[in-house]
């Protein structure tokens, strides 16, 4: 009776890249990025997390990541237009 070979055991890190979006009320784009960085760790729930599996998340100068930077856009100037 032949036994099926032991398997190997591997650790398996994969890069991730996302973005978390929530509205929040402000009173300035920076503070609106403090409201959400709060609200986040207050309670997930109330933000959308995104992300996706990447193989890399830059190859040279080019990134991959659906989001490299913060990004904020006033909800009421875009009500106006």
């Amino acid at each position: 009776m032949t036994s099926e070979p032991k398997k190997r055991r591997f650790m398996v890190t994969c890069p991730i890249a996302g973005s978390v979006s929530g509205e929040v009320e402000a009173d300035d784009a920076e503070s609106a990025l403090e409201a959400l960085m709060e609200a986040h760790y207050n309670d997930e729930s109330g933000v959308e997390v995104e992300w996706e599996w990447l193989e890399s998340i830059a190859t040279g100068n080019v990134c991959h990541a659906p989001c490299n930077q913060v990004e904020v856009t006033e909800l009421d100037a875009e009500d106006d237009e």
